[in-house]
């Protein structure tokens, strides 16, 4: 309980402070701060997109070798009972 009223009054004392007396120097903080997390934010969209790609060309690949273990499956039912003998 002590911990939830240290956090009240801390949190109305930060925003008293903010806007009473640093209020310019959060809006220096902020608009300098906005660059930034754009620069993060588009490396971590490259990032993602760079993985879905990679994810992307794996289920394309394990789709194909699905289907061509499938022909080589039918291809093999279908050989004449003397090959699979042979075999």
């Amino acid at each position: 309980m002590l911990a939830v009223i240290g956090g009240i009054i801390a949190l109305v004392l930060g925003v008293v402070l903010l806007v009473a007396a640093w209020w310019q120097e959060f809006v220096v903080v902020l608009l300098g701060s906005i660059p930034v997390f754009l620069v993060f934010g588009g490396i971590i969209a490259i990032a993602a997109g760079i993985v879905s790609i990679k994810d992307s060309m794996a289920a394309k690949r394990i789709a194909s070798e699905d289907i061509f273990e499938e022909e080589e499956e039918k291809a093999e039912d279908t050989k004449p009972v003397e090959e699979k003998k042979e075999e």
